[in-house]
This record gives structure tokens, C-alpha cells and sequence, in this order.
């Protein structure tokens, strides 16, 4: 018994040094995902697909309609059967509209406007309670969206939440957020805003990932025995043994 109790202490202790280093092995530059933020943030609105766009003429007013933008991109309108909308800010469509008017109508002169916009998403998986795809409020933070989704399971490893977004050119960026720090103050602006399509992963902490490598390769291995000794002073051992916060 003696025996078994050194060798359960000796592989968590080795599995606990094995697992303190961070999860993410190559993050994103922060100055790149720093600058990438400010880009998409100053940004004037591009229509979506989605959107549902109101045109409204001042003069030809029988031509007022309401375009929901197809996925494809485009809208259908009077005496326009088929125009790209997707991509284009307000401004941008009406002079194209006027353009594509001009053709039927002397004097056009029109307005677009975006009466709703079309449902933005995330993915939040991971130690959290609902994992999915959640609708992203205009604003939204990590620490709100991991709300969303139910909240962190007590599993969660909160000093490392992986955000994975699309960049410029097709490219991912790679950053972890420190939630630890926003719960306590010490560092708010760890609590960055999410963007359209982010994907936010909460990893496991070092103790859940111990306590599952216990239950499927050692519970689930040795001889059960009535007390449970040697498996309670294992868990005991492996709890000193961390000493640190998730």
C-alpha cells in the first residue's frame, strides 16, 4: 500500500510539472491583434448579407421598397431585378443606385438606409456550461460571451481563454485572454471586444486535467478497494503538490 501511495504521488507530481505551461504555444503578435482590433473598429458598417436595407425615394415615391440582402449578396428592387449590396457602405449603394436609376428616371435622388441588421455569431466551447454559437450584441466582450454560454465550469483554466479570429487576407490570429485578471481588476483591458465569427475556446485547467487522467488511467486501472486509502491520499497528494491558482 505504502508503495502504491509513492507512485501515485510521483505521477502527479510529474504531471502536474507537465502541465503548467500555457496552451497556446504560438500566439498572434500582440501588436498585430492590437492593430487588426483598432482596423475593423474604424471601419465604416459594410452591408451584410442579412441586412434589411430601406430605399427610399424623394420624388419617385412608388419606388420605396425594403431589401433583405440575399446570401449571395445581392438585392432585388423595382426597375432593378439583381444589384451587389453586400460589402458596400450606405453611401457606396446610393451612388450606385442612382447610377443604375438614371437609365429610367430624370431626377433621382434617394436615400439607403439599414433598418436591422443581420445576426452576428461566435463560438464559445470549452469548460463552459452551453457551448455553441452565441449571437454577438454590437460590444460584446469575452468575459460576456462566455457568460452567454452558460458560464465558466469550475474545470476552466480562466488565466488562458483562446480567442481564434479571421484576419486580414484570410488569416487567423491567435490570442489568449486572461480572465483571472479582469475578475480581480488588475488588468480590465484583458476583457477585449469580440468580433463577428471569433471563436473562444476555454481550455481545461491543470487540476481538471489531472483529476480526468485519474479517473480513465488509474480509477479505472487498479484494484478497487473498499476505503478508497490510497486513492483519497493520491487526490490529497495531487492538490498539495499544484499549490496554484488555475
Amino acid at each position: 500500500m505504502a508503495t502504491t501511495t509513492v507512485w501515485l504521488r510521483g505521477i502527479a507530481l510529474v504531471l502536474l510539472a507537465s502541465a503548467c505551461g500555457p496552451v497556446l504555444q504560438a500566439p498572434s503578435p500582440a501588436d498585430k491583434v492590437s492593430s487588426e482590433q483598432a482596423t475593423y473598429l474604424a471601419q465604416p458598417y459594410r452591408i451584410r448579407a442579412g441586412d434589411a436595407l430601406e430605399i427610399k425615394h424623394r420624388l419617385a415615391v412608388e419606388l420605396n421598397d425594403v431589401a433583405v440582402v440575399r446570401p449571395d449578396g445581392r438585392i432585388s428592387l423595382p426597375l432593378i431585378p439583381s444589384m451587389v449590396a453586400a460589402g458596400q457602405t450606405s453611401d457606396e449603394l446610393e451612388a450606385a443606385l442612382r447610377q443604375a436609376y438614371a437609365r429610367d428616371l430624370r431626377n433621382v435622388e434617394l436615400s439607403v438606409m439599414v433598418r436591422s441588421f443581420a445576426t452576428q455569431r461566435v463560438f464559445v466551447g470549452g469548460e463552459v456550461e452551453k457551448p455553441g454559437m452565441i449571437d454577438l450584441v454590437d460590444g460584446q466582450t469575452v468575459m460576456q460571451a462566455v457568460y452567454a454560454a452558460g458560464g465558466l465550469r469550475s474545470t476552466a483554466r480562466t488565466k488562458e481563454i483562446v480567442v481564434v479570429r479571421h484576419g486580414e487576407a484570410n488569416q487567423r490570429l491567435v490570442f489568449a485572454v486572461n480572465l483571472h485578471d479582469v475578475v480581480s481588476g488588475t488588468d480590465l483591458a484583458q476583457d477585449m471586444r469580440l468580433l463577428p465569427l471569433d471563436t473562444v475556446i476555454v481550455p481545461r485547467s491543470d487540476i481538471a486535467n489531472l483529476n480526468l487522467f485519474v479517473d480513465q488511467y488509474i480509477k479505472g486501472v487498479l484494484p478497487a478497494t473498499p476505503s478508497g486509502t490510497f486513492l483519497y491520499n493520491f487526490n490529497t497528494s495531487a492538490s498539495s503538490a499544484s499549490g496554484a491558482v488555475r
